[in-house]
């Protein structure tokens, strides 16, 4: 008797999280190649979302016979892979991906976390030929046989425990660089409070994190006879703000200081290639205030470091504090248009006490809006500003004389913008300091004489 048919979902990561892609059926027999046609396939989706369940008709876009990962086969084949359309398209609140097409589900009621949403396909296929029979099959929702990430395929994941605190891992490393001439850098990642949990794999691609491992970064740290850097994600089972009672506003210090501190030795000791000179510390809004945290419990361990939406609210940063992280190099990266996270709370005074107290390496890439590099003409929600140095988009600094020069009057109009907030769906929120009174970042950053971004400056630092 024939095996029933299931399916996998193909799941790839972009700049506004994952998407299914495809998904690769397994069917009760062989297909030929050039059977498979687009509309041979009707395939919906599922989804939750937090106002309640839906359906989604996917797109299908072509169809070929393939082997069990999804690769294309030229011979006969009971795997099928099946292409879906996916994208953005710009909603009320900023690019969203198209209905259906996320394996996410952000349990905004809930865990405050995103969850994986599986079992939710239903694949009709009519007129195929199997075994050389054309056939009506319809695959349900529980046929569902697994994912298929290769994308993360290449990171090593492990389970940390210490000090009675559970962490994931996912290290980045390749061969070349275990049989290089020296030691390498280590890029260190930490997630935003959507990406906690016990699957490290929903932390690289909640925020594209894969992008790390990717040439378009690694480039920057080929050289001098080494391979690339090592890239370490870390993610914690609640979220970085975690006094011991839940989410705090970095007003008390992080249960997980110390834990983490000691995976992240851990990861260095057992590593045995990195170079201690080198190892660089980022993260967006929850990682991003846990980077923040780090620096200020660790001075002068982190070579350098790059918060994104940090979340480390500035009136929580006391002489003290702020004199422990003024001597690590720091690029920040923010959106006028946060109102997660919003400016004039967070990133920006602590910007300007670091500038006053004699900063002398300090950046912040500070952008009108977060614009997609994938879909052009969509903008996300400003708190998303991870985007630009994940994509190699962090290129120019805040003019720091201008800051100086006027940093009474932009203080002032933060003092007004918190006592005046705004209003929307989700409740009352800090509006966005102006172009006029803060302009957006218009200065280059020289490294040796040369325009640099981001990881072009970090990759200089500790050499």
């Amino acid at each position: 008797m024939p095996d029933a048919a299931s399916y996998k979902i193909y799941v790839e990561p972009f700049e506004w999280g994952p998407a299914v892609t495809r998904l690769v059926l397994t069917l009760p027999g062989d297909v030929e190649p050039g059977e498979p046609t687009a509309d041979k396939f009707k395939v919906t989706s599922d989804t939750l979302s937090f106002v309640g369940p839906s359906s989604s008709d996917r797109a299908v876009t072509g169809a070929y016979v393939s082997d069990a990962s999804g690769a294309q086969s030229e011979t006969a084949s009971k795997f099928v892979t099946v292409l879906l359309a996916y994208g953005v398209e710009q909603g009320i609140y900023g690019g969203a991906p198209l209905p259906g097409s996320s394996p996410f589900f952000y349990d905004f009621k809930g865990t405050g976390h995103n969850t994986w949403v599986e079992a939710n396909y239903t694949v009709e296929i009519n007129g195929l030929a199997i075994n050389g029979t054309k056939e009506s099959i319809v695959i349900a929702k529980d046929a569902y046989g697994g994912r298929i990430i290769p994308l993360t395929d290449n990171w090593i994941k492990e389970t940390v425990e210490i000090d009675g605190f559970t962490f994931q891992t996912a290290a980045y490393e390749t061969p070349e660089m275990k049989q290089d001439s020296g030691k390498n850098p280590l890029i260190i990642w930490l997630h935003g409070a959507g990406e906690g949990g016990t699957d490290v794999t929903v932390a690289l691609l909640g925020n594209d994190v894969t992008n790390l491992s990717e040439e378009g970064i690694q480039k920057y740290f080929k050289a001098d006879g080494l391979a690339g850097a090592y890239v370490l994600a870390v993610q914690t089972q609640t979220m970085w703000m975690n006094s011991g009672s839940g989410q705090h506003h970095g007003n008390e210090d992080s249960i997980y200081t110390e834990a983490l501190k000691a995976a992240i030795d851990g990861y260095i000791e057992k590593n045995g290639d990195i170079d201690p000179g080198r190892i660089y510390l980022g993260g967006c809004s929850n990682g991003g205030y846990m980077t923040i945290n780090m620096l200020i419990n660790y001075p002068g361990f982190f070579a350098a470091a790059y918060p994104s939406c940090q979340a480390y609210m500035d009136s929580f940063i006391d002489e003290a504090k702020l004199d422990a992280i003024k001597g690590t190099p720091i690029w920040f990266a923010q959106s006028r248009d946060d109102t997660t996270v919003a400016p004039v709370v967070f990133v920006i005074p602590t910007f300007i006490r670091l500038l006053k107290a004699g900063a002398k390496d300090i950046h912040l890439s500070f952008f009108d809006n977060i614009a997609s590099q994938d879909w052009p003409g969509v903008t996300y929600t400003g708190h998303w500003s991870w985007l630009y140095p994940l994509s190699d988009r962090a290129l120019l600094d805040v003019d720091h004389d201008y800051v100086l020069e006027n940093a009474d009057a932009i203080l002032a109009k933060g003092a007004e913008l918190i006592a005046n907030p705004g209003t929307s769906a989700y409740g009352p929120f800090v509006g966005p300091i102006s172009a006029d009174v803060f302009p957006s970042s218009s200065k280059e950053v020289l490294v040796n004489g040369a325009p640099a971004s981001m990881w072009g400056w970090m990759a200089e630092i500790g050499k």
